[in-house]
């Protein structure tokens, strides 16, 4: 299992705090076109039909059964009896200085994603959900 970071939209930590969002959706680049036919692996895909033969698209967010954890901006606080980090996603005090999220290392992150399956769907068929 390899775990690695990555920072998500305030607004999409937000609906994965209140379990109304339970699944995370990225476009592919370069999209196939509807004529080609697209084969599911563990960690990959490959576009058949494609002008240049198959071409095998690695997912890049990693395989099934890796972990996600997700990289918000934060606030360490210290006091006398120790450190506490605070998220700004959750957060009822807003200004002040906040940690990007690029500074967030692992042992900080409150949210971890494990990946359950890697698929490709067309735009045109994603609900909201």
């Amino acid at each position: 299992m390899t775990r690695r970071g990555m920072t998500l939209p305030e607004g999409v930590v937000k609906l994965l705090l209140s379990g109304q969002k339970t699944m995370v959706r990225f476009p592919v680049m370069p999209a196939p076109d509807v004529t080609q036919k697209v084969v599911l692996g563990d960690d990959s895909w490959v576009v058949r039909g494609a002008a240049d033969g198959d071409r095998p698209v690695r997912c890049p967010f990693g395989a099934v059964g890796d972990e996600i954890w997700v990289r918000e901006a934060f606030r360490v606080l210290r006091g006398d009896t120790g450190s506490r980090v605070i998220y700004r996603a959750s957060a009822r005090m807003r200004g002040g200085e906040w940690q990007p999220t690029a500074a967030m290392v692992e042992e900080q992150a409150r949210i971890r994603l494990k990946i359950t399956e890697i698929r490709a769907e067309p735009v045109g068929n994603l609900s909201e959900k």
